[in-house]
């Protein structure tokens, strides 16, 4: 899947999820750190992306993620 595309995805999720303005989820924004999101909302954001793609983020993954570029580039590794 084209990394814009699943860009674009996770940016409607975080906006559907948490009212953040999809002008503020840049790829290098830091998701805890620059977009304020509480654990709770990572783990509904994640679990709404693993729905609606129909992939599985693994642990290791997830312990590596830190801005929405890492969050893309995880969520393209499980859909090659």
């Amino acid at each position: 899947m084209d990394k814009n595309i699943i860009f674009e995805k996770v940016t409607d999720i975080i906006n559907e999820i948490t009212d953040i303005d999809k002008d503020k989820v840049t790829g290098d924004a830091l998701i805890i750190e620059d977009l304020d999101l509480a654990s709770m909302e990572i783990m509904t954001i994640l679990a709404e992306i693993e729905e609606e793609l129909s992939i599985k983020i693994d642990q290791e993954s997830m312990e590596n993620i830190s801005t929405i570029d890492d969050l893309v580039n995880a969520i393209n590794q499980q859909c090659d």
